[in-house]
């Protein structure tokens, strides 16, 4: 009987413990919808604008792996300040990952936004609300375009 009772608590233990992760990728699947659809990293150029400061990369609730899985075909790699895919096309209000693979800190400029990006490190910016052809530079140099239709 003890023994039954010992398999039946670690059967509770197990289903808890799967219940709490299970929540736990619920909330960070929120957070980063929330992000996505947030906004805050608006590129539409505005000539009346000050210059552009430079933003950090965002904290984000997500790890490498899960951010490469979400944005898919919608992220630029940056190898030495190269881009790759040289382009993408994307709908306005759309997001692209940014993903430095150097290990050394570069900036990206979209449009009038800029991104420190550490080494191997990325952020998530959104495609604003205008539509137009916008230069993706790599600490100054041309690297790649983001089409927004």
């Amino acid at each position: 009987m003890a023994e039954k009772h010992m398999v039946n608590k670690t059967f509770v233990v197990s289903l808890a413990a799967l219940c709490v992760s299970l929540i736990t990728l619920l909330i960070v699947a929120s957070l980063v919808k929330q992000l996505k659809l947030s906004g805050d990293f608006d590129l539409t150029p505005d000539k009346n604008d000050a210059p552009a400061g430079t933003a950090t990369a965002p904290v984000l609730p997500l790890t490498y792996d899960a951010a490469v899985d979400l944005y898919g075909d919608y992220r630029f790699q940056f190898i030495g300040c190269h881009g790759t895919p040289g382009e993408i096309n994307v709908a306005k209000g759309a997001t692209v990952m940014l993903d430095n693979r150097d290990a050394k800190k570069h900036t990206i400029m979209i449009g009038t936004k800029s991104y420190a990006l550490g080494a191997y490190g990325f952020a998530i910016a959104n495609s604003g609300k205008t539509a137009g052809d916008f230069n993706i530079t790599c600490d100054g140099g041309g690297a790649a375009t983001l089409h927004v239709r």
